[in-house]
């Protein structure tokens, strides 16, 4: 379900996830991918709740998973790079998990988890895809994601890290050079640091733990990356337009 209000917890997001991550991994088997942080739900240490929209301090980036598939090998990617977001003391993240939308096939009518969609990725500051590759293409959840962003996309003129994962030896370079197609075509601002995990059924084990060190760290730099890219592009943009604007007054 979607909420439209911030709530506050006592405990901090950081706290909050590194316990779900304890429960999840703890399990003999890998029972279920990220779990959703959820349109609407958002970290407390920095967001607070108002009548008509959320507010927040520094930095805010979206995480959007492309599989829907139980045990998937793309979350458990995802839940490293949530890993390395958590440790950010300056930015805040949520985490959205498509299996729990109702998204439209294009062309259909908007519904109000559409609209919640295109409204929490407007306000990002920043924006992670992740998409596994099926059949040499990136996958029909992630696309139908994009395709529900809106014409024109909210996408257009937000910084977008790319991370995909595939079975065979080349990894997910077809579909995450198709992915970055597609997010150029819309507008966005794909970031050179684009991370392709191959042989990934042998990356992770079954309880989603990484068993190659050089790869979680490449797959941890897609956090690393994006909030670089937005702390030397965006953050000196804001400050000079915010100048620009006192000095106006």
């Amino acid at each position: 379900m979607v909420r439209s209000k911030v709530k506050f917890l006592d405990i901090t997001a950081k706290e909050w996830w590194l316990s779900w991550l304890q429960m999840q991994f703890a399990s003999p088997i890998f029972q279920a991918p990220l779990v959703t942080l959820a349109l609407g739900v958002y970290n407390p240490a920095v967001c607070f709740e108002t009548k008509n929209r959320r507010k927040f301090m520094g930095p805010h980036i979206v995480v959007i998973g492309g599989s829907v598939r139980p045990q998937n090998y793309t979350w458990m990617a995802l839940s490293l790079v949530a890993e390395e977001l958590v440790t950010q003391k300056k930015m805040d993240f949520e985490v959205i998990d498509p299996r729990e939308l109702n998204l439209a096939k294009p062309g259909l009518e908007s519904n109000p988890q559409m609209e919640a969609l295109r409204k929490t990725v407007s306000e990002a500051t920043g924006v992670i895809l992740a998409t596994p590759e099926y059949h040499g293409s990136v996958s029909s959840v992630m696309k139908q994601v994009i395709e529900n962003l809106g014409f024109p996309s909210v996408l257009a003129g937000k910084p977008v890290a790319l991370l995909g994962v595939a079975a065979g030896q080349i990894g997910a370079i077809k579909s995450l050079e198709q992915l970055r197609s597609i997010c150029s075509h819309i507008g966005a601002i794909v970031i050179p640091y684009t991370v392709s995990v191959a042989n990934v059924q042998k990356v992770f084990d079954a309880h989603g733990k990484c068993q190659d060190a050089g790869i979680e760290k490449r797959i941890r730099g897609v956090a690393k990356a994006l909030m670089d890219y937005i702390e030397h592009n965006i953050c000196p943009r804001v400050a000079l337009e915010q100048m620009v604007r006192e000095n106006a007054h």
